[in-house]
């Protein structure tokens, strides 16, 4: 499948954006419907370790948005992804140019939004329980009893913490929103729209 002008265009962006700039890594192909993406990291002086190989981190760092990014495309706004963890293995040294295949097949996105589904019904299932249990009182609680209390309080601190993460993601969101509509206004009013007295007091003010 061909890039269209939209992938070409976030392929030379992709590729400027100085976190991956700086992996030496070079994005060469994104399919147009984001269902495939090819790499290519270069044996150069800047990917080259002390013993003349590619270094690790830059193998590891030239991969590791890829599948994020994959996925933001492909699921469309109504989900958030995050990449929150991953692993690698060396296998042997990199004594050349290094080139990686992404692909996500259409039955892999079906099988992620079934995953889904399946599990913000498990979360709603455990939310009722966790509430049963809190709601219900012990007479002369036991070992198991307490055990059992613990583990609660701690997914509650986690599903916290998780919740906290998340709004702290749709903050930072909603304020590159507002900063891009800023710059839209100032590049189509130009000046006058910089200078203009009542934006100029709201900014100082709020």
């Amino acid at each position: 499948m061909p890039e269209s002008f939209k992938t070409r265009i976030m392929r030379w962006r992709f590729n400027l954006f100085p976190a991956y700039r700086g992996t030496g890594g070079w994005v060469t192909y994104i399919a147009s419907d984001w269902s495939e993406i090819r790499v290519r990291l270069p044996l150069t002086w800047r990917t080259r370790n002390y013993v003349g190989t590619l270094f690790g981190g830059s193998i590891y760092a030239a991969v590791d948005p890829i599948y994020m990014m994959m996925l933001i495309k492909l699921l469309g706004p109504d989900y958030v992804v995050w990449d929150k963890a991953a692993t690698i293995r060396f296998r042997r040294p990199g004594r050349s140019a290094l080139e990686a295949r992404f692909v996500i097949k259409p039955a892999m996105l079906e099988e992620i939004r079934a995953e889904l589904k399946h599990l913000i019904a498990e979360i709603k299932t455990v939310n009722q329980e966790i509430q049963q249990a809190v709601d219900g009182q012990l007479v002369d609680p036991d070992t198991y009893h307490l055990n059992y209390l613990d583990r609660i309080k701690i997914m509650l601190k986690n599903m916290l913490k998780q919740l906290g993460e998340s709004r702290t993601w749709l903050t930072t969101q909603k304020s590159r929103k507002k900063q891009m509509g800023y710059w839209n206004q100032y590049k189509k009013k130009g000046t006058s729209f910089g200078l203009n007295h009542e934006r100029t007091v709201a900014t100082q003010v709020g």
